[in-house]
């Protein structure tokens, strides 16, 4: 199930670490070319591209934007522009993905955006 959020190819073992160290308040959803991975109002949103290589757009949790007082999301980017369709470029999305998942943010992921909650 997990799994096939990245495919082609599926690396079985891949995102297990993941799984394993986050457990059932992990989910995954995919729609087309997205996968939507969240975790406690985390989402990494992985878009497949040629068919060899997937984006990857960190967004964490709302906030209340100070000047407009409305919830914002800040969105980020790995240091890598994309991760490769194969076990090691898995293993360094499925990375990623723990450790902002789990907050561990500097100097590896750069902000990219604010968008609206």
């Amino acid at each position: 199930m997990i799994d096939a959020a990245f495919s082609p190819p599926s690396p079985p073992d891949a995102f297990a670490s993941l799984q394993a160290a986050l457990g059932d308040r992990l989910t995954v959803d995919r729609r087309g070319e997205r996968a939507r991975w969240s975790y406690d109002g985390h989402s990494a949103l992985i878009d497949l591209r040629t068919g060899t290589s997937a984006e990857a757009l960190f967004v964490a949790p709302p906030v209340l934007e100070e000047v407009t007082q409305r919830p914002m999301r800040a969105a980020y980017r790995a240091g890598v522009a994309s991760y490769a369709l194969t076990p090691g470029g898995a293993e360094r999305l499925a990375a990623d993905m723990l450790d902002f998942f789990t907050g561990r943010r500097e100097p590896h992921f750069r902000f990219a955006a604010l968008t609206n909650a």
